[in-house]
């Protein structure tokens, strides 16, 4: 289905769920802004397609859409087969852009996740919303339209739809099904998911990732998950649990870690209970993914103290690497 370029006539703002209702026979249930980096032309760092439907929106260069259509505004609207115009009435309009177009009865969960690589970035938005399905919905999945090409992030439906947005029905106290994640890197090199935002999720509730190729689980709310990853597409690494329960990789309870003091002022120490002797490697990386320590040590089998130092403040997570598995400590520097 192909994107086109539409605007809005009025001099004032306009509904985009108003507008979207209007047309649902002439175009999916998504509008999109081109959002630039405001780099002038020179940059084109974080410059994207924002995207807004019925589940929330993401943002393209950093803004994320409110709902509101601005006076004069283009977007793009991508049209379902034989659709040839798109049709606006004053019924549309709107004098303020604060208006909810929707009452929930149920608080819409939502998580933002970013890929990053140091330089570059890119948004989506995975929703647990009234009116959505597991399937592709008209008001609340939308596709992922391109605009960077150093790197893009998605969530996948039935392993070839590729979202910017994926709206899911509401959880209700219950586990969600896994929700696979995409990437296209421009460049091999290390890059990082964290969490953006996160909207009406308990706070003991986890957000776990799912690295397939490294048999690692990851709780998302503990920092950015750093990794490193081969230039081109991968639809297949990982997946997203945002609840206690993950299948498919054996939980991460062989190697205890524990990290005192911490909160600390920059000297703290690593307590490393193993069962056996073995290799281990230690990295610590700030919440840029950036890399600010490395060390590889042998520790025999029980306790381990191990001390490390950093004399920047901020929160940082200690990676420990053993025999091919990850374990991640979040550290906290004042």
């Amino acid at each position: 289905m192909p994107y086109n370029l539409s605007g809005n006539p009025y001099p004032s703002n306009i509904d985009a769920a108003t507008f979207l209702t209007a047309n649902n026979t002439k175009v999916t249930g998504a509008i999109y802004y081109w959002d630039d980096d405001n780099s002038g032309g020179t940059g084109y760092l974080a410059n994207d397609y924002a995207i807004w439907n019925g589940t929330g929106s993401t943002g393209g260069g950093g803004r994320a859409p409110n709902g509101m259509i601005a006076s004069c505004q283009g977007f793009f609207v991508q049209t379902l087969s034989g659709a040839t115009s798109v049709s606006f009435t004053n019924a549309m309009r709107a004098s303020t852009a604060t208006t909810f177009f929707k009452t929930e009865d149920i608080l819409p969960q939502r998580l933002w996740l970013r890929a990053d690589n140091g330089t570059h970035t890119n948004q989506i938005l995975v929703g647990y919303v009234e009116g959505a399905t597991q399937d592709m919905d008209w008001f609340y999945d939308a596709q992922k339209l391109r605009g960077n090409q150093s790197i893009s992030f998605y969530s996948l439906l039935n392993d070839t739809t590729l979202l910017g947005i994926q709206g899911l029905a509401p959880l209700n106290g219950i586990n969600p099904s896994p929700v696979p994640l995409g990437l296209y890197a421009g460049a091999a090199g290390q890059y990082s998911i964290f969490i953006d935002s996160i909207e009406n999720f308990s706070a003991g509730m986890p957000v776990n990732l799912k690295d397939a190729d490294l048999g690692i689980i990851y709780d998302l709310r503990n920092g950015p998950y750093v990794f490193q990853t081969a230039q081109g597409e991968d639809n297949d690494r990982f997946v997203l649990f945002p609840n206690d329960v993950v299948t498919g990789v054996a939980e991460l309870s062989e190697l205890h870690l524990n990290i005192y003091p911490n909160p600390n002022n920059g000297q703290f120490t690593l307590m490393l209970n193993s069962g056996v002797e073995q290799d281990i490697t230690l990295s610590l990386f700030d919440v840029t993914g950036k890399l600010v320590l490395s060390s590889a040590k042998s520790v025999s089998s029980g306790n381990n103290f191990i001390q490390l130092e950093t004399g920047v403040a901020g929160v940082y997570m200690l990676r420990v690497e053993t025999e091919g598995k990850s374990y991640n400590k979040r550290v906290i520097v004042y």
